[in-house]
């Protein structure tokens, strides 16, 4: 039985990597500092790190998300698919704890954590639907799971279509992978059970 599963494992479709071009992601990624900060501050408002003191990142790349919420108190843990990302992230930040990991194999135990933070996650991944689980699974029950976007693209078209050139042109194409929009994995979540609380518009 063990066998036939891993058979599978085998030939399901991947989860996408930016290994290739892990050295240039940052620049890939940029937010008005303003308003990120912002929105970290109300999840600290929130989700206090005396209370939510464990927070896991799935897809923590280089720890753009993770390093400002380890300034903020909180004991961040994370995994991603690239060993690129990762030593940059440690290089980084030596206070954030991070392996190389599927998002749809999280190597931790049930409720190990207070809450999740997953962004711009689930695009990547063709077997979304079990990484939600597995996040799920190794929070605490009813802890929140934050979907968060720093942009979602469509403000500036051009810049998006770029981007995408240029992911093509270093070996990166996008091509659709995962889930199409959020909205779909708010909804799964709703099947599970969770109260959702959807904030936008709130900064630009």
């Amino acid at each position: 039985m063990v066998s036939a599963y891993m058979a599978i494992e085998d030939i399901t479709p991947k989860a996408l990597s930016f290994e290739s071009m892990a050295a240039l992601y940052d620049e890939t990624r940029t937010a008005d500092q303003e308003c990120l900060d912002a929105a970290l501050d109300f999840l600290v408002d929130r989700f206090p790190p005396a209370q939510f003191r464990s927070v896991f990142e799935p897809g923590i790349g280089t720890g753009r998300i993770a390093a400002p919420l380890a300034e903020r108190g909180y004991r961040v843990t994370g995994v991603d698919v690239s060993h690129g990302m990762l030593t940059l992230l440690r290089d980084r930040s030596g206070a954030i704890a991070c392996q190389q990991a599927d998002a749809t194999r999280l190597p931790h135990a049930d409720a190990t954590f207070d809450w999740a933070i997953a962004v711009h996650l689930f695009y990547f991944i063709p077997q979304w639907r079990r990484a939600v689980d597995e996040i799920v699974r190794v929070i605490r029950p009813s802890g929140p799971l934050v979907l968060m976007h720093t942009g979602m693209g469509a403000e500036v078209p051009f810049l998006n279509e770029r981007y995408k050139a240029f992911c093509a042109e270093q070996g990166c194409p996008i091509k659709p992978r995962g889930v199409k929009s959020t909205g779909e994995v708010v909804d799964y979540l709703r099947g599970l059970g969770y109260q959702t609380d959807v904030i936008r518009e709130r900064w630009r």
